[in-house]
């Protein structure tokens, strides 16, 4: 990789490694802070219709389908999918 600081063309050999794992630590990072951002929302059981809230990490490993998320919902025991609340 080559840096250019002040005029002066510096060559600094980055492995490939390092480069992996600084992404993989970025990436990590991201998803973790979207949802626990995500997790300060309520979501809606379709079928008892009460509002939850979910742990961040299930929110993170839910599959998702137009904003509807398939969590586990703590009232009624069930697991469908849950629409956010307005």
């Amino acid at each position: 990789m080559t840096v250019n600081w002040f005029g002066a063309r510096v060559d600094l050999a980055m492995p490939v490694w390092a480069f992996a794992l600084g992404s993989a630590a970025f990436l990590i990072s991201v998803c973790c802070t979207a949802g626990i951002v995500l997790a300060r929302k309520n979501y809606v059981c379709r079928v008892c219709g009460k509002a939850f809230r979910a742990r961040w990490y299930r929110i993170i490993l839910a599959p998702q389908h137009n904003g509807d998320r398939f969590l586990f919902c703590d009232s009624c025991g069930c697991k469908s999918w849950c629409a956010r609340a307005k």
